[in-house]
């Protein structure tokens, strides 16, 4: 019914695998991330899969001054129209150049746009945003790069006018922005449901400016996530204002951060919508990354857990050093394992569990170990081991 073409696309790669005649059953077709270098491939889509069971392709396609001329010239020659097809756009204009009206008239066509990012430089943010927010009225989420962005001031108000915004996401802020420019928070976009801040070290989540519960949302997608600071109370202030409500954590361990204190546990414990956790670490050996879970488990509200997600808590090298060195630290946490595995193991604790996923870089060894320690999670069939 569904089938998605993932990231990177090798257009003739993937084409000359794939038959002709798709199943009659198709009805959605995925296109992550359609760029300049696989523009091509949205033409082949066009041609090749014109019949009646596919009602609806969805697509990103990432729009810079150079591809205009080519996305039109595909449009028009497309038996589907292109500029339906695409749901998700990014707008990369570089300083100093302007959107010429064919373009802008291009861009007006694209009425099933639903997430767009802005890559542009102040100045042009300032000219155009009233114009894309009368284009686009469907967009629920905003993503505007702050590392091109001196200050927020003009352009909040113009983010505002946006008819349809959910979702803001200001990323790759510079570090101390908000210190300069202080963000307005709730009372300046209380039609929001989120707002989520990313620093500019390598695009990591850094900061919830602010987050609260959507009540129509029954998945893990917002609210969303909270990365683990560097400072002392930062924690437990990120879990004070996203409330008892958030649904899920994604906590990011960076050299020598301390664990729970008293008044992270307790926090912790007021969370009885949690859903999801995924623990990252970027540290060598990951080992702060069991003791945080097993202190977690302790303190969290069992009915609602569904999935943990630890990502390389054994380091992210597949060296046969980092992997002995995995299993030696695998070896002293074999009583934190088999804690962990009594409790997410136990449906009286966590009733609706169904997923611990942990990265160890494809050491079977690794996972021979793992399995050895949790027996109760394996039987169940909870442990999914990468």
């Amino acid at each position: 019914e569904r089938l998605r073409l993932p990231r990177p696309i090798d257009a003739r790669r993937s084409f000359s695998a794939m038959p002709r005649q798709l199943p009659p059953e198709l009805v959605y077709l995925v296109i992550d991330h359609v760029s300049e270098h696989s523009l091509a491939l949205c033409a082949r889509v066009c041609r090749l899969w014109h019949y009646a069971s596919v009602r609806r392709v969805f697509g990103n396609i990432t729009l810079r001054n150079r591809d205009f001329d080519e996305f039109t010239a595909l449009a028009s020659q497309s038996s589907l129209s292109l500029p339906d097809m695409i749901h998700d756009v990014t707008l990369q204009l570089d300083r100093d150049r302007e959107l010429p009206h064919g373009h802008l008239q291009l861009i007006q066509q694209m009425q099933q746009v639903f997430t767009l990012t802005l890559l542009m430089h102040e100045d042009s943010m300032l000219r155009y945003m009233s114009t894309l927010s009368s284009t686009f009225p469907s967009i629920r989420t905003l993503r505007v790069h702050a590392y091109y962005v001196h200050s927020m001031r003009d352009i909040l108000p113009l983010i505002a006018s946006f008819p349809s915004l959910a979702n803001l996401e200001i990323v790759h802020v510079p570090h101390g922005f908000f210190s300069r420019h202080p963000f307005p928070g709730e009372q300046a976009f209380p039609q929001l449901d989120s707002v989520l801040v990313t620093d500019e070290m390598d695009g990591f989540f850094a900061q919830i400016v602010r987050l609260r519960q959507i009540p129509a949302f029954s998945t893990v997608v917002w609210p969303g996530f909270v990365a683990w600071p560097t400072a002392d109370s930062g924690f437990a202030r990120y879990l004070e204002m996203m409330g008892p409500s958030v649904r899920c954590l994604h906590l990011v361990t960076v050299f020598g951060n301390r664990f729970l204190g008293d008044t992270e546990s307790s926090l912790l414990r007021q969370c009885t919508s949690l859903r999801s956790i995924q623990i990252s670490s970027f540290t060598d050996s990951g080992a702060e990354v069991v003791t945080i879970l097993s202190e977690m488990i302790d303190n969290l509200h069992g009915p609602t857990l569904a999935a943990i997600h630890l990502d390389s808590p054994y380091g992210f090298s597949a060296s046969r050093k980092a992997h002995l060195n995995g299993l030696a630290i695998l070896n002293t946490h074999a009583d934190i394992w088999n804690a962990i595995d009594r409790r997410i193991g136990d449906p009286k604790h966590f009733p609706v569990f169904r997923s611990l996923w942990i990265k160890t870089g494809l050491n079977p060894l690794l996972e021979r170990t793992l399995v050895s320690y949790m027996p109760l999670s394996s039987a169940r069939g909870l442990l999914e081991i990468d």
